[in-house]
């Protein structure tokens, strides 16, 4: 199927969801944005409501909640904030392989609870097609609670996604992704607020040289920064600048990955 018929499709699929109110699982990045930008829209058609929810939990950039509420400004749509703690679950703690599912099974369970309370059947999240071929075992949460995933049921890709957000001038279509913190330690490795901490606060600083890709995966107090390849000269460039704000916030080694970033390096050994 050509990227005009999948278009086509997402938006035909998005009308017949708001035909009832619905909730989208808001996180703030293109995919989310995109499925929230048409919902609004398309819910003017049945004069039906939309609600976008943000979770604000351990894992999630902190950042990410004023992107989220600029966002839905800029859309016209209701934002919702639901707190929660995903260190209280023991498989997210210790950094299951599976950590991903207890994660996704817990905030979207939470969520359906809000959309119940509000007598709204219809719940969506941003999953799209590429996600499919990587390790992402919390796909499998979301078909357990039954979570409509409308870009992977029309088959979008993350490149069609960014492209449909920038023709309806969606302001975060070209946002680099954002995934939960987790990502960024190795398995079976206990987490705890302070290591998160410690690496948010480092890809923050490291976005403040360029609006590009970053990781800084942690391994005991070993930064290993990811970035794309082609702004290795930039980040070299600061070097001393880096070394100095990483081990201010508790690194002792601070490393260049020469690979650059890859999405899910951490996985690169799991099998899907």
């Amino acid at each position: 199927m050509n990227k005009e018929l999948k278009f086509k499709k997402l938006e035909s699929l998005i009308n017949e969801y708001t035909k009832e109110d619905v909730v989208v699982a808001f996180s703030g990045g293109v995919d989310s944005s995109l499925l929230l930008k048409l919902s609004v829209d398309k819910a003017k058609n049945h004069n039906t409501k939309v609600y976008g929810v943000t979770f604000v939990a351990d894992l999630q950039p902190h950042e990410d909640l004023g992107i989220t509420d600029e966002v839905c400004k800029e859309i016209g749509a209701t934002h919702i904030v639901l707190q929660l703690s995903q260190l209280d679950i023991a498989a997210v703690r210790e950094n299951h392989i599976d950590r991903c599912y207890h994660c996704k099974r817990t905030l979207f369970s939470s969520l359906l609870e809000y959309a119940h309370s509000l007598n709204i059947n219809t719940v969506i999240d941003g999953t799209n097609a590429d996600d499919l071929l990587s390790y992402r075992p919390g796909i499998k949460a979301l078909e357990d609670l039954k979570i409509i995933s409308p870009l992977r049921v029309a088959s979008l890709s993350k490149s069609e996604v960014r492209e449909m957000a920038g023709r309806l001038g969606i302001s975060v279509a070209q946002r680099p992704s954002s995934p939960c913190l987790a990502t960024r330690f190795e398995y079976n490795t206990h987490l705890d607020i302070e290591s998160i901490k410690m690496v948010e606060k480092g890809e923050a600083y490291l976005r403040n040289i360029a609006s590009r890709n970053f990781r800084v995966r942690m391994s005991g107090l070993t930064a290993r920064i990811e970035c794309d390849t082609d702004i290795f000269d930039a980040v070299i460039k600061k070097k001393e600048e880096i070394i100095e704000y990483f081990k201010e916030i508790g690194f002792e080694y601070i490393s260049l990955d020469l690979e650059g970033f890859r999405s899910g390096s951490m996985d690169s050994k799991m099998k899907f």
